[in-house]
């Protein structure tokens, strides 16, 4: 029995030391913790939290914690071994690796986002924790950007699709103003006022259509189309021009022209807004 307890007291040192060597080169935080106590440290660990070995050995690990995170850190893993009754013979084979994230705090008392995997373990012949710390403060912000700008993204689309309703009213409404007109007396009270909501429905497209290329729903899409093509997306697009396309005939076929159909039609619906002297006759 004395010989068995020698052969494996022999082997715990020579782990260690193994465990040493290992953990002095790593880029990794590395520590030991018996009862919360910092019984080992290495040269990373200190790093993450601006401590030297030094001031680390024999302090509370809990100061470097955030104090919300501090008793969910402290029960993980959970302790199952009665100090008393422990013997490194009894230790299990296999132990399973926790992970838990925490806000731990810097000598300084700046706040990091940590990624900790913790184990129980046996250090100088009784039970410990020995846990590795990844600062992982800069994900945590990059993950929070990314989530803030797929926020705002959500919000571009909803806008965007508003926007496109606005314009299609609004053009309508500039349109149906442009023909009234034409039945108006130049300067009379009704011309003049006429002439004033078609003015103020341009410059709340010309909003609408800043708004759809702000939000990316009026990113163009250049492909190969025809005259044709664009007239009966006005067609359907502006019921009220309808009329106006009944009159176009061309007599010889165009060649097909390389654009975004969708601009291209927007650009030819709004000449009669845009140009009084183009007119229904």
């Amino acid at each position: 029995e004395a010989e068995e307890h020698k052969q494996t007291a022999l082997k715990l040192s020579e782990s260690e030391d193994k465990f040493r060597t290992l953990a002095e080169k790593s880029v990794v935080g590395i520590a030991i913790f018996q009862e919360n106590v910092i019984r080992y440290a290495n040269p990373a660990f200190g790093s993450i939290f601006e401590y030297t070995r030094e001031e680390l050995l024999g302090q509370d690990s809990l100061k470097l914690i955030m104090e919300e995170d501090r008793a969910r850190v402290n029960a993980t893993p959970k302790p199952v071994w009665e100090k008393e009754n422990f013997s490194p013979s009894t230790m299990p084979a296999r132990e399973d690796i926790a992970t838990v994230e925490f806000k731990g705090l810097t000598k300084k008392g700046q706040v990091l986002y940590l990624e900790s995997y913790r184990a129980r373990t046996v250090y100088e012949g009784q039970p410990a924790v020995l846990g590795t710390v990844i600062d992982v403060t800069q994900r945590k912000k990059g993950e929070a950007e990314l989530l803030k700008m797929l926020k705002l993204e959500s919000v571009g689309i909803l806008a965007g699709s508003i926007a496109q309703d606005f314009h299609r009213l609004l053009s309508r409404i500039g349109s149906d103003a442009e023909r009234l007109k034409e039945k108006t007396q130049p300067g009379s009270p009704l011309g003049n006022m006429v002439e004033k909501i078609g003015n103020i429905s341009q410059k709340a497209d010309e909003l609408a259509q800043k708004l759809i290329t702000f939000s990316g729903e009026g990113r163009a899409e250049y492909r190969g189309v025809t005259f044709s093509s664009v007239l009966a997306r006005i067609s359907d697009t502006y019921p009220q021009m309808q009329d106006l396309i009944r009159h176009v005939s061309i007599s010889t076929p165009l060649h097909t022209i390389y654009g975004d159909e969708e601009e291209l039609s927007q650009v030819i619906a709004s000449l009669p807004h845009r140009m009084p002297s183009c007119s229904m006759n």
